[in-house]
């Protein structure tokens, strides 16, 4: 990302100051500004296409397994579909993926695709200490600036990895001059979620001194609780994996095994509801679930039953994906986060 570019987004043109602490605890995420659309820019609503880059073997069964070819041809599939519609997307890369195949994310970065951060080898955030985080951190965000020669100002947590137990790495993201994150998935599930976390695009801080702040072109409110210091923003902007709410209860929709498995008319009336709350989309998927070859040869050979399901579960509806994603591209209008983040307004 280019200085008048990350300008555009946040009015910030340098990191922001470290030890900074937004010492956060689980009542502190339903706290701060919400960021949403005007009701009469509804409309006219851009939604967030993402996509996690990594290896389903190594990231889903073998942590510490080689990172294999074939995500090679998985994401140039993706590439080559985003092209033909002409529609640029942030793509969260894992930092084995890119020291792998570095020259894949120059070509990703080259097309006008935005490169965030899935942290280094896909390990657990809540698995992690503090420092052992920050250190894979670091690593990736140095791997993916030093191949592309622009900031990484984006996050998102393996496996959505930040719980109630793991809040501090929201600190350490902001030390180390992430500007947003889209880790926290707003629902109840047994290995992840805050069901508590506010379900649309706001600040994650905790109370600070009263000052200014400044969001994007035209967009200000005076006297926030935000710290600014030396006329940069000390926070953090959180980008949820989006939910509807039905009854008073979150569901999750538009990504991963909810969007190969939800009927394409039950995706596209949920982004049309999301769209009509001021709440622009957030779209994930992984260029595996792109390839319907790669996971059935191995299922009638597999000896560990659970191995056996997980494979037979992954690859349900593989082979819609791509349709998928086409309808979409060609139903809504998607940008990178980036770009999101620059129409929106503080309420």
């Amino acid at each position: 990302m280019t200085r008048s570019e990350l300008s555009d987004v946040m009015r910030i043109c340098a990191p922001p100051q470290r030890n900074v602490h937004l010492t956060i605890d689980p009542k502190h995420i339903a706290i701060g500004y919400n960021m949403s659309y005007e009701k009469k820019n509804r409309c006219n609503i851009i939604n967030a296409l993402t996509f996690d880059v990594e290896d389903w073997y190594q990231s889903t069964v073998d942590i510490n397994a080689p990172i294999r070819d074939v995500v090679l041809k998985q994401t140039e599939k993706v590439l080559e579909i985003l092209s033909e519609a002409k529609v640029h997307a942030t793509f969260f890369v894992l930092g084995l993926v890119a020291e792998k195949f570095s020259h894949l994310i120059e070509r990703t970065a080259a097309e006008g695709h935005e490169i965030a951060t899935h942290g280094y080898k896909h390990q657990l955030i809540f698995t992690q200490t503090p420092s052992e985080f920050a250190s894979d951190l670091k690593r990736s965000i140095v791997l993916l600036e030093d191949i592309t020669g622009r900031r990484v100002i984006g996050h998102r947590a393996p496996d959505f990895s930040i719980t109630e137990k793991s809040l501090w790495a929201l600190d350490i993201l902001c030390e180390q001059g992430i500007i947003y994150d889209s880790s926290i998935f707003p629902i109840k599930h047994r290995r992840y979620g805050i069901n508590h976390c506010r379900r649309g695009i706001h600040y994650i801080t905790s109370p600070a001194p009263e000052t200014r702040l400044l969001v994007g072109k035209g967009f200000e409110r005076e006297n926030p609780r935000f710290s600014l210091q030396n006329g940069f923003l000390n926070t953090l902007i959180e980008f949820p994996l989006s939910t509807i709410s039905l009854f008073g209860v979150n569901f999750p929709v538009c990504g991963g095994g909810y969007l190969r498995l939800m009927p394409y008319i039950a995706t596209r009336a949920a982004i049309k509801k999301l769209s009509s709350e001021g709440m622009p989309t957030m779209i994930y998927m992984h260029p595996y679930e792109f390839d319907s070859q790669d996971l059935p040869t191995p299922i009638g050979n597999a000896k560990n039953l659970r191995l056996k399901f997980l494979r037979f579960n992954q690859n349900l509806n593989r082979n819609r994906s791509e349709m998928k994603l086409r309808k979409l591209l060609n139903d809504f209008k998607f940008v990178p986060i980036k770009d999101v983040l620059r129409c929106l307004r503080v309420n």
